[in-house]
């Protein structure tokens, strides 16, 4: 509908996901957090298409609410699923004392890149959420 702002939101996505700065597994678990914290139908059906990539179970995929006690998931990656949920949740929980424990797993470019990560899912699929936007079959991206 708006030919500027949707370029730069799909500019957006495809810089986030063409974003080799945290592995593809971590990624996806921590969009699926945030699909389920946005309720976004589309969000939540979509998986990646390569048949090759190191991604998420469906087992995983269905338990990353249960992050901090599903036995699938790394230290590592639990740490990037509870950034993902406070930054939807409780953002000012991401405090000092959190980033000093998380510096433990991943970089500070790591940890800016997730920021942004969890943010344009944040945005862009809440906005399709408010605006009930589905899809006719899974998306593979």
């Amino acid at each position: 509908m708006n030919p500027l702002l949707s370029a730069a939101a799909a500019g957006l996505s495809a810089a986030v996901y063409d974003s080799e700065v945290v592995d593809l597994r971590t990624r996806e678990l921590m969009r699926m957090r945030i699909a389920a914290i946005n309720h976004c139908e589309v969000c939540l059906d979509t998986r990646v298409a390569d048949p090759d990539a190191v991604v998420p179970t469906e087992d995983d995929y269905a338990n990353v609410a249960a992050w901090s006690t599903w036995p699938g998931f790394s230290d590592a990656e639990r740490m990037a699923v509870s950034f993902a949920e406070l930054f939807a949740l409780d953002h000012l929980a991401l405090d000092d004392a959190w980033f000093a424990h998380a510096r433990q797993y991943f970089t500070d470019d790591q940890l800016h890149a997730m920021g942004i990560m969890v943010g344009s899912w944040l945005a862009l699929g809440r906005m399709q959420t408010v605006f009930d936007v589905h899809t006719s079959c899974p998306l593979r991206i």
